[in-house]
């Protein structure tokens, strides 16, 4: 089972997403978050095997997520990254 955290501040297209990747054989969101703060947590407490994270969240962005973790000593690990706009 791969375990997925979606990153998505819109409600309407969070419900889609999490519909398609839950529909991959194989696959479970385990958790969503609507911002940046939300997501690094969740990525710290879940480790999911991958995170589809917004580019543009109203409260931070993809890429300050992904800045934020690549400045971590030592990096997350395990984790996968896929950014969308």
């Amino acid at each position: 089972m791969y375990t997925i955290l979606l990153v998505e501040d819109s409600p309407l297209i969070q419900a889609h997403l999490r519909t398609a990747l839950n529909d991959i054989d194989g696959a479970q969101v385990i958790d969503v978050a609507a911002c940046e703060q939300a997501a690094l947590q969740a990525i710290h407490t879940l480790s999911p095997n991958l995170a589809v994270i917004d580019l543009q969240l109203e409260q931070g962005s993809g890429l300050g997520i992904l800045k934020r973790l690549t400045d971590e000593v030592p990096p997350t690990p395990g984790t996968r990254f896929v950014i969308f706009s």
